[in-house]
Order: C-alpha cells, then sequence, then structure tokens
C-alpha cells in the first residue's frame, strides 16, 4: 500500500485518505488470507506515529492501554481494524465483519463496515458500508471524549 502523504495544516483531510486506503488495504488482505489481525494506527499531528497490533489481551486491556498511550503521545486521531460481529441496529440480526474505525480529537467518528459472506469455504466481503456520527456505539468509539 502507498502510504498517503499526511498535510500537518490538513489533518482532517490526511486523515479521510488514510481511512480509504486503509480500507482498501484492509479488504484486499482479508480476502487474500480469509482474516485479518487486530491493529491500532495512532497519528500525531504531522502524521502516523505508530502501528500497533492487539495480541493476547481482553478487550478491556486493549482500551485502557491505547487510552493511555494515545493521552501519552498526544494522539490527534486513530484507526482501528478488526474482525468483529456486528448487530444491527433495527432488527438484532448479527454478522461477522471486517471493520474499520477512525475517531480523531477534531471530533471525526465514522466506522466502515464490511460484512463477510460466505460461499463454500471462501470468505467474500460486501461492499463496506460507511457509518458517522452519533449513531455509532461500542467499546472502542468515543475515546477521545475520556481523554
Amino acid at each position: 500500500m502507498d502510504k498517503p502523504q499526511w498535510n500537518p495544516k490538513d489533518k482532517a483531510g490526511s486523515l479521510q485518505e488514510w481511512i480509504g486506503a486503509l480500507n482498501n488495504e484492509a479488504r484486499r488482505q482479508f480476502l487474500l488470507a480469509g482474516t485479518h489481525i487486530e491493529l491500532f494506527f495512532m497519528f500525531g499531528d504531522d502524521g502516523l506515529q505508530e502501528v500497533v497490533p492487539v495480541v493476547a489481551m481482553e478487550k478491556a486491556e486493549v482500551i485502557a492501554a491505547f487510552k493511555k498511550l494515545l493521552a501519552g503521545r498526544n494522539g490527534y486521531a486513530y484507526i482501528h481494524i478488526a474482525e468483529a460481529t456486528v448487530r444491527r441496529v433495527d432488527s438484532g440480526a448479527e454478522s461477522d465483519s471486517l471493520l474499520l474505525i477512525a475517531e480523531s480529537r477534531d471530533g471525526l467518528s465514522e466506522a466502515w463496515i464490511s460484512t463477510v459472506v460466505r460461499r463454500n469455504e471462501e470468505k467474500l466481503l460486501l461492499d463496506a458500508v460507511r457509518i458517522s456520527g452519533s449513531r455509532l456505539q461500542g467499546r472502542f468509539m468515543g475515546i477521545f471524549e475520556e481523554l
């Protein structure tokens, strides 16, 4: 993947470019491997600071450790990529999905959800659905509100 350029004068625009690029790359990797490791991409005012893989940690531990890391490094934004079981608000139906969540301290809050479907043993992804703002809920949402 070619890394998008980061413009410190347009952090929000730069973050949107990273979201698009990482969503495309995550989908590509998932379709190749049939799975995706859980990753956090942490951004500061000057761009990408660190890529943090999540290994053998409980979700509560992950959130606490990541909040501490964001606060300690004066993080501007993060992008979180993971596989998840997503529940629809309107019906309660659940589906396995490839999930990309992004938030910034400027108030950006969005998720890209690619539902996993199976064709025999092969895993495929439906087109990503973008959800933003207050409709988003979950343990990884609102991290900047609590810092």
